[in-house]
Order: C-alpha cells, then sequence, then structure tokens
C-alpha cells in the first residue's frame, strides 16, 4: 500500500504502510545496483537449491536404457575354427616367393607340436589337477599359469621368422582370397549383430561399442578376415551391405613385427590397439580396461548415469572363461557337434559349478550369479539380446 510520493532528482521516492507505520522506500537507480540483504542472498539460494533439485529429480526420472558394451571373441567364435593355420601360410608362402634360396622356415606342424608338449607337460605337473579343480577361482588359477606355455609358444614361432618382412597390403590379398575359398568363415548374423548393437546405441549420449579381444597373433589379420566376410555378407542382402559400410569395431590383439613397424611410417587405420593378449586373465584385464573407458551420460548428476553400460561377452574357449563370468551376460558358441575348445569349455563349466542355459529355451532373461548361456550363431544371440533389452526397457519406461 503506498502513502505519498516524492520526486527527487528524477527518483520516486515512495512512503508504504508497513505493519501500521509509513516506511520511506528508495528504489534503485540503473547505475546503482540494489545489493541484497544476507536474508535476501539466503532465499535466493534457496530458490537455486529447490531449481537445481527439480532439475536432478527430473533427469533421472527421464526415459533411459542401457547401451550395450558387446564384447567379442575372433577365432572359433566370430570364426567357424581356428585360424592360426592360415596365418601362418601367409608367412610361408612370403618367404617361398621373397627368399627361395634360404633354408624354409620351422614347419608349423613342428610349431604346434612344440606347444602340446609343453602344454601336456605343464598340465601333468599342475596342482591341484584338473579333476581336483571344482572352483570358479581355482579354475582362474590354472588359466593364468598357461602364460609360461603361452608366451614360450610365441616365442618360438616368432623366433622362426615365418612372418618376416610381410606387410598388410599381403595379409589382405591372402585372407581375401582365404575368405573367398571358404577357408575362414564366419559364423552367420554376425555383421547383423554389429549392426544392431551400433543402431540401438546410436541414439544414446552413454554410446557404447563393438570390441574384438583375440589371442590371435596379428591384429592386422583379425580385421582384414572380419572385413573380407562383411563384403562376402554384403553380397547377399541389401540390409548387410549397408552395415557392413558402417562397420566400426574395435581390434585388441597381438602384432606381427613386421606389420607394427609399418606404423611408424603411416598411421593406422585400424580401431582398437595392439596388444599383449596370451591368457584368460590378459583378456579379462583388457576387457575391464575398456569398460572402464566408457563414456558418461552428461544428462546425469555428476556425471554418474542411472543405467552404466550393458556388457555383453560372446567366446568359445576356456580362453573366454573370466570375461563371460565378468560380463552381465556371458554367452558361449557351441556348434550341434561341439568341437574340442567348445566341450572343453563345456566340461570345465560344469565341473566348477557354472550353469550355461541355451538362449533359445530362456524365457525369463534372468541372469544370476555363476550363470552363463549358449548359443549355435549370432542369429540367436541378436535375438536374445534384443528380447532381453527391449524387455528391460519397457519395463523401466512404461509409458514409452
Amino acid at each position: 500500500m503506498v502513502g505519498r510520493r516524492l520526486f527527487l532528482s528524477k527518483r520516486e521516492i515512495s512512503y508504504r504502510i508497513v505493519d501500521g507505520q509509513e516506511k520511506l522506500f528508495l528504489p534503485p537507480t540503473h547505475h546503482e545496483p540494489r545489493q541484497p540483504a544476507k536474508s535476501d542472498k539466503k532465499s535466493l539460494q534457496h530458490n537455486v537449491n529447490k531449481r537445481q533439485n527439480r532439475m536432478s529429480r527430473h533427469a533421472l526420472a527421464m526415459p533411459t536404457r542401457a547401451a550395450i558394451r558387446l564384447f567379442l571373441d575372433f577365432d572359433g567364435t566370430l570364426t567357424r575354427a581356428d585360424t592360426l593355420s592360415t596365418l601362418s601360410s601367409i608367412g610361408y608362402r612370403h618367404h617361398q616367393r621373397t627368399r627361395p634360396s634360404h633354408p624354409a622356415p620351422t614347419p608349423w606342424a613342428s610349431i604346434v607340436a612344440a606347444y602340446l608338449d609343453d602344454f601336456r607337460a605343464h598340465e601333468s605337473a599342475y596342482r591341484p589337477a584338473k579333476s581336483e579343480r571344482t572352483t570358479v577361482r581355482q579354475e582362474r588359477e590354472w588359466l593364468g599359469s598357461l602364460a609360461g606355455v603361452e608366451e614360450a609358444s610365441a616365442r618360438r614361432a616368432l623366433g622362426a621368422r615365418i612372418w618376416d618382412g610381410v606387410v598388410s597390403d599381403e595379409v589382405k590379398r591372402a585372407v581375401e582370397g582365404a575368405v573367398g575359398a571358404g577357408e575362414v568363415r564366419c559364423r552367420g548374423g554376425w555383421v547383423e549383430l554389429v549392426g544392431w548393437v551400433l543402431e540401438w546405441n546410436g541414439g544414446l549420449d552413454n554410446k557404447g561399442r563393438v570390441d574384438v579381444l583375440s589371442v590371435n597373433w596379428s591384429r592386422r589379420f583379425v580385421w582384414e578376415c572380419l572385413m573380407a566376410a562383411a563384403a562376402a555378407a554384403a553380397g547377399k542382402s541389401c540390409k548387410a551391405q549397408a552395415i557392413a559400410g558402417e562397420l566400426r569395431m574395435g581390434i585388441y590383439a597381438n602384432e606381427l613385427p613386421s606389420i607394427a613397424a609399418e606404423r611408424d611410417e603411416r598411421p593406422d587405420e585400424l580401431l582398437g590397439a595392439d596388444c599383449r593378449l596370451r591368457t584368460s586373465e590378459d583378456k579379462v584385464k583388457q576387457m575391464t580396461l575398456l569398460k572402464c573407458q566408457r563414456t558418461r551420460n552428461p544428462e546425469t548428476v555428476d556425471g554418474a548415469g542411472p543405467e552404466r553400460d550393458l556388457v555383453v561377452y560372446v567366446g568359445d574357449s576356456t580362453t573366454d572363461l573370466e570375461c563371460l563370468l565378468e560380463a552381465d551376460i556371458g554367452i558361449c558358441i557351441r556348434d550341434d557337434s561341439m568341437g574340442s575348445s567348445q566341450r572343453d569349455l563345456a566340461e570345465t563349466c560344469e565341473r566348477v559349478g557354472v550353469h550355461v542355459r541355451p538362449v533359445a529355451d530362456t524365457h525369463q532373461h534372468v541372469r544370476t550369479t555363476n550363470t552363463l548361456f549358449w548359443a549355435k550363431d549370432f542369429v540367436e544371440v541378436k535375438s536374445f539380446l534384443s528380447s532381453y533389452v527391449e524387455a528391460k526397457d519397457k519395463k523401466r519406461n512404461p509409458s514409452s
């Protein structure tokens, strides 16, 4: 309620009735901003805090979904069989073409036999013996103990100088021929699975990725195999062709010295990195490192997203066991007639108390401790994962 008004130096002075008393009110000028009283500052800060809290609650209540972080093994998982013999043949052909007068490198069969001798000797001396290892921890320790055997095999093969002088372009040509001849074959549905995961993650701020973790001796070889297989799949369907054109996968594997040396002269277009991967322990450490490098959702408080990435690992052998158990969803690849690596993994899981359920017969999609799934190909993997994440997304956001 305004009582009397005066004008002084173009400033309006008001006398207002406050609590029955007439008080002077002098408004601030534009060049003399009014300084808020302490009580006003507290009120202002209180309003700011309330607004921030409402925004934080709103952000957390927004419909969200987890990005998928997909990790894939290469030999025996993405491919139908081990490919090291194909990789070795590239080295032997290179030697015959470039150094025909030099003595031939150690035959591949001799290198494989030496590895098996080392493995059997180590296995017979190791305690507890296979039949006595009944826990996951005991099996982890056994797998870790194989580091010396694997390192000796790598030194033996590299010491034989099988791949001396082999370059990337040579690997590319050889792989294209091997894929075309059916010597290297990938499992059905892998291109579509990768495309679906990238599409699922594409609209998210917290984008996931698809990475390959392999103990194969050449990262370049792994990449060229996948590119050649994707190109072959692209010829069969327009959808596969579109996916193959946008294929983005990180490859983490060992590399041959001559190919690694090329990167000093030209940039490496491959995603991922050269790294030392020999054992199950090496692979799970690399997977853990990559999990920690994920991008957080910027819409959430303190950068901690309401939904962390859904980590999925697909493998076929005991070298994959620790990654399978570490992932949120671990899927074992099994053929109708299981190969030796698949059979060894299945027997190991049974012995140490890890339950493996078929994805085709799994309706509840409940992951519990020491529980894995198995699928025969990536068509089944994609069907299982899509129904799993869509069901969780619907449950989390019923209005969507």
